[in-house]
């Protein structure tokens, strides 16, 4: 991070976005920052800590924009990120019907191994 970056962070519990006009380290913790974000009214925001504002880094205002309007679907949608949607029930699913057709042949490799012959 650094001056002129763009950010959206939550603030009042509400998503806003802005650049980061100042920044300062804070010195309990080598990974946080104090920063003084500037939006494009030209009004300027005190963020305490960069994490507990749950920030994220943008390369641009359109990237901003189009996060905060319908997060990263939207952003999807424009093309900007790669996004795919893991069912995590229905994989399960698929999994166990894969482990019952495949049965009958573990069945018989296992016979065909401990044949006690």
């Amino acid at each position: 991070m650094d001056i002129g970056s763009y950010i959206t962070f939550r603030h009042a519990n509400r998503l806003l976005c802005g650049q980061v006009v100042r920044l300062k380290k804070i010195a309990d913790s080598p990974e946080d920052w104090k920063l003084e974000v500037r939006g494009r009214s030209g009004r300027s925001l005190i963020l305490e800590s960069y994490i507990d504002s749950g920030c994220m880094l943008w390369p641009n205002w359109e990237h901003c924009d189009l996060f905060m309007s319908g997060g990263w679907t939207a952003l999807a949608d424009a093309g900007f990120v790669r996004t795919y949607y893991f069912d995590a029930v229905a994989a399960r699913e698929q999994d166990r019907k894969d482990r019952e057709a495949r049965r009958p042949s573990m069945v018989k490799e296992d016979q065909k191994y401990n044949d006690p012959r």
